[in-house]
């Protein structure tokens, strides 16, 4: 199976490489060493494969790309790449800023998970139908401590470095704050 596998990336590689199709299976036949002793038929097994791998997996890339085309998303990916990265990073950030305040693993400073949730929304508690609009998160670069809108439930968190960085401008920022109704 790794071999095959192997060998899908390869015709991969050669297609993007503009390979023609004899000269692709010339390299397969050397590499599984199909010459002549398993005649076509270990030819039509990874003829099968190759067909099947690039209709199936070709088209659903090809879907995604466009979709992201469509929403202009891509074009942003494709212009503004380390603020993607930076992005993705805070948003691992996020999660283990979650983590900690769900457990307190590893500070005692660390706020709870219902001062984030009153820092965010205004509430105390998750109504019981919901939050209507849902809660959104966004990114800031132009404040290095998060801020919140309540009346449309969106937090938006600061993009920093490290995570140290990251949960001390949180717990700041949160803890410094009055709350909505409670000044």
């Amino acid at each position: 199976v790794r071999d095959l596998l192997g060998d899908l990336g390869q015709c991969w590689e050669d297609r993007r490489a503009g390979l023609d199709g004899r000269a692709r299976q010339n390299r397969q036949d050397r590499r599984a060493g199909l010459d002549g002793r398993a005649g076509l038929d270990g030819r039509a097994v990874i003829s099968n494969i190759e067909t099947f791998f690039f209709s199936n997996f070709l088209y659903f890339q090809f879907r995604f790309r466009d979709g992201l085309q469509s929403l202009g998303v891509l074009a942003a990916l494709q212009k503004y790449p380390e603020k993607f990265e930076a992005q993705c990073r805070t948003l691992g950030y996020w999660r283990d800023y979650l983590q900690d305040a769900e457990g307190k693993i590893i500070f005692e400073q660390t706020v709870t998970l219902e001062e984030i949730l009153i820092f965010a929304t205004g509430c105390d508690s998750i109504p019981p139908l919901g939050f209507r609009p849902h809660p959104t998160l966004e990114f800031q670069d132009y404040s290095g401590y998060p801020t919140a809108n309540t009346c449309d439930n969106i937090l938006r968190i600061p993009i920093k470095a490290d995570y140290e960085d990251f949960r001390l401008a949180m717990d700041f920022g949160i803890r410094n704050a009055a709350g909505f109704g409670m000044a």
